[in-house]
C-alpha cells in the first residue's frame, strides 16, 4: 500500500500554474475538484491522485479555462 499524498492550495496552484484565488472559484463552479479533506475552515488538502486525474482529464484544454471565463466574477 502506497502512502497517501495531501496537498495544500499553494502546492496544487503551484502545480497547475494557477493562483490559489482563482483555483478556489473554479472549485465553487465546480470546474475543479474540491478538497478531500477538511481539517478546519481554513485548513483543507487535496488528494495527489485527484489532482492527477485531474490534469490528465484536462490535458487535451490547452491553457486551462478559457479567457472569458477567468474574467467573469
Amino acid at each position: 500500500m502506497s502512502p497517501v499524498s495531501l496537498l495544500s492550495i499553494r502546492e496544487v496552484a503551484s502545480r497547475v500554474g494557477l493562483s490559489s484565488g482563482y483555483l478556489r472559484k473554479l472549485v465553487i463552479a465546480q470546474k475543479f475538484p474540491a478538497p478531500s479533506h477538511r481539517f478546519g475552515p481554513r485548513a483543507v488538502r487535496w488528494l495527489d491522485s485527484d489532482l492527477e486525474a485531474w490534469l490528465k482529464k484536462n490535458a487535451s484544454k490547452r491553457g486551462g479555462p478559457k479567457d472569458d471565463e477567468r474574467n467573469k466574477e
